[in-house]
């Protein structure tokens, strides 16, 4: 594998690191006028994400693949373009709503 691929599949991999806690925040701040919605929306992010990170590695990433986990890096890449996809989703409806609501009170 080419030095330039590798160092390209480290950055990217490097640059998910900060979508949990920045998408945390953003939740927070879209769910800011309601605690119960805030603190459903928050509650379910965190027993989602840990109840994902407590079992998946053992099958996407398995020690016996080593060191081409295959598996893993296709599940890797989808799951980091999905994710991009309901960001940019989320980003469209919260956009579509401050535009509703703005056209409400106008």
């Amino acid at each position: 594998m080419p030095n330039g691929l590798k160092w390209f599949a480290f950055e990217m991999w490097r640059a998910s690191v900060p979508y949990g806690p920045m998408s945390m925040s953003w939740a927070n701040e879209i769910c800011g006028a309601d605690a119960e919605e805030r603190s459903i929306v928050l509650g379910l992010m965190n027993a989602i994400g840990y109840a994902f990170n407590a079992w998946l590695p053992y099958l996407t990433y398995p020690q016996v693949d080593s060191p081409n986990f295959r598996k893993g890096f296709i599940f890797s890449t989808v799951a980091f373009t999905t994710q991009y996809g309901i960001t940019a989703l989320v980003w469209w409806m919260q956009r579509r709503d401050l535009l509703e609501q703005k056209r409400r009170t106008t």
